[in-house]
């Protein structure tokens, strides 16, 4: 049977039933994604009522969504699929590096400004900045977290300041029609709540994080109704994806794509008051957009693959055709395995891959029975409606190039498990790839290992990386990865090594040059050291700390000039990020120079000279 597409599901909602409701439009709309939400987290899920008391409150005056699907279980590809209604394969971004979403495509935003309406947005997560595109078509788009220290996960900013400057903004903007766009990172790994959640979570860290988020939401519900817009504003929270918590042996989010990191809640309440509505109907993510355009008045998105939800929304008795909706992963693609593409319908689950997977969401909705090998023709009628859903409509290819990312940005996005160097799209398999079930201890292992080099804990690092290392010598990364863990303790010939590996797999990369600089240094090799120093400093645009380390290499071979002129400018650039001036101190300080790091300490301009004697 040919394969039902969204035009023709549109039709088939937007035709069945009429509304009690008034149909007129929402004046304003509020949208609140976040970050890492389980489905079954919240109370109008599943979940205990303690949790989420006011997500619930605003489920029992709006439409919940019990079955949304995102497709794809990583922040910002999810983010431009909530905000254009495209996947992933038509936006061009499966990443949260290497390419942004491209200033062509049109979205939720930018169609509310065109139509007069003022635009807002505020995020918790470096993830999110504004350099991937995503800003497009907000007047206001609040992603500075100059003020915010950083920690071996990244900036971010606790919910409850995001919502602070929302709340400054909605003052702002009441006398105008609105779209507020505020995400909240909260249940973002790492799960470290605030007192008053942790205390009440004390056995489950996710679920205080999912609290706290909670009560963002709810403050944010109550400035509404501090400035009377509650009833002209239409609320809609979403997750952009969910949460393993081990489940089929992994930790967090990005690798694999069952259930639990695709199925997300989906809460909205139209302006005023109505009846609870529970809509069993499979969504996704990608329905989002066009469900708020319509129900703002906007004309209609072209060429979208979600669909328009408002007969649904009002409450309409509709009959539709079955639908099934495409999901993605690329991560294993960094280990060497195939991707991970899916097709989730009402009943079945498809995940090609090396070995394809089955599963009868009906009778196994934790994707516990593979059922491949035992019902071939549906595998095959699946593969074959997949193979046609990616191949709908014109794909984007994820050429857009992303702005530099510098190597400290990359190192705390990798320690959230995600690649430090964007993931080649591909539709194909490769026969000969691994199976990525095959390799999520390697995965998991490998963003431990990250997560404790950045805290310097490095003798916890070193079994996990060499773990990683020996499953896959010719990885570029993992000798990288290696690397780090070797200088962090004074391995300095293993470490020159594992870096000159990880430049001859992958040349130019600047964390390899940077760590091959410093390894030098710590075998007394200045001469060298400087030399490889000097090719790694116009590979990173961010941070200066390379700068620090060739400064203090020239400081030891006599080079007073140029070594004050690169601590000038690392010190210039140092003082808008927060933190920074005190680890160019630390650097200065265990090279043997505490002359200028105390010069750093004291908020002086930093003075080259011979370290004392």
């Amino acid at each position: 049977m040919k394969p039902i597409g969204p035009l023709l599901l549109a039709l088939a909602l937007a035709g069945g039933g009429c509304s009690s409701r008034a149909d007129r439009p929402a004046d304003n709309v509020v949208l609140v994604s976040i970050d890492t939400c389980r489905v079954d987290a919240l109370g109008c899920y599943g979940g205990s009522p303690e949790t989420t008391p006011n997500l619930d409150r605003l489920a029992a005056g709006g439409v919940v969504f019990e079955n949304t699907i995102s497709p794809v279980p990583i922040t910002l590809p999810a983010h431009c699929s909530l905000m254009t209604g495209l996947n992933p394969n038509h936006h061009g971004v499966h990443y949260n590096l290497g390419h942004l979403l491209h200033p062509d495509l049109d979205t939720l935003a930018e169609q509310a400004a065109r139509h007069g309406l003022a635009t807002g947005a505020f995020v918790s997560s470096i993830v999110l900045d504004r350099r991937w595109g995503l800003d497009q078509g907000f007047s206001e788009y609040q992603d500075d977290f100059s003020t915010r220290p950083r920690n071996a996960f990244g900036a971010e900013r606790p919910g409850a300041e995001t919502v602070a400057l929302a709340a400054r903004w909605l003052r702002a903007h009441r006398r105008e029609r609105f779209f507020l766009f505020v995400h909240l990172y909260e249940p973002h790994e790492p799960y470290r709540p605030p007192a008053e959640f942790a205390a009440r979570f004390p056995g489950s860290p996710y679920l205080g994080e999912v609290a706290a988020a909670d009560a963002c939401v709810g403050r944010l519900l109550e400035v509404l109704r501090e400035l009377d817009l509650e009833a002209s504003t239409l609320v809609t929270v979403v997750g952009d994806h969910g949460e393993m918590l081990g489940e089929h042996g992994e930790d967090g989010h990005t690798y694999f794509i069952y259930q639990s990191a695709l199925r997300v809640p989906f809460i909205l309440r139209p302006p005023g008051r109505q009846k609870a509505v529970r809509v069993e109907r499979l969504v996704g993510l990608i329905d989002v957009a066009p469900t708020l355009s319509a129900l703002l008045g906007l004309p209609p998105l072209e060429g979208l693959d979600g669909i328009d939800l408002g007969p649904l929304v009002r409450g309409a008795t509709v009959k539709a055709p079955p639908r099934s909706l495409v999901c993605e992963s690329l991560t294993p693609t960094r280990y060497g395995a195939n991707p991970l593409h899916g097709l989730v319908g009402e009943q079945w689950k498809f995940i090609r891959t090396t070995r394809s997977e089955l599963y009868d969401l009906t009778r196994d909705p934790a994707e516990i029975a593979n059922l491949a090998s035992q019902d071939p023709a549906t595998v095959a009628e699946q593969q074959r409606l997949l193979s046609e859903r990616i191949a709908a409509g014109p794909a984007r290819p994820a050429g857009t190039p992303a702005p530099s990312v510098g190597a400290d940005t990359a190192r705390k996005l990798a320690a959230l498990g995600y690649a430090s160097s964007p993931l080649a799209a591909s539709d194909g398999l490769d026969p000969e790839a691994a199976d990525p079930k095959d390799l999520i201890t390697v995965h998991c292992a490998h963003t431990r290992a990250l997560q404790l080099i950045e805290t310097g804990d490095f003798a916890a690092a070193e079994p996990l990386s060499r773990q990683v290392l020996a499953a896959l010598p010719d990885s570029w990364e993992a000798q990288l990865t290696m690397g780090k863990v070797a200088v962090g303790l004074g391995h300095w010939a293993e470490a020159v090594a594992l870096f000159e590996r990880s430049l001859d797999l992958k040349p130019a990369q600047f964390e390899a040059l940077h760590g091959l600089g410093k390894a030098y240094a710590g075998l007394s090799d200045l001469e060298r050291a400087a030399s490889i120093l000097r090719r790694a400093l116009p590979l990173d645009p961010e941070p200066p700390l390379a700068a620090v380390d060739l400064a203090c290499a020239l400081l030891d071979l006599g080079d007073d000039r140029e070594a004050g002129i690169l601590l000038a400018q690392a010190e210039h650039v140092a003082r808008s990020r927060p933190g920074m001036l005190p680890e160019i101190a630390r650097r200065l300080e265990e090279c043997g120079h505490p002359g200028q790091a105390a010069a750093i300490h004291g908020d002086r301009p930093t003075v080259a000279g011979r370290k004392p004697t």
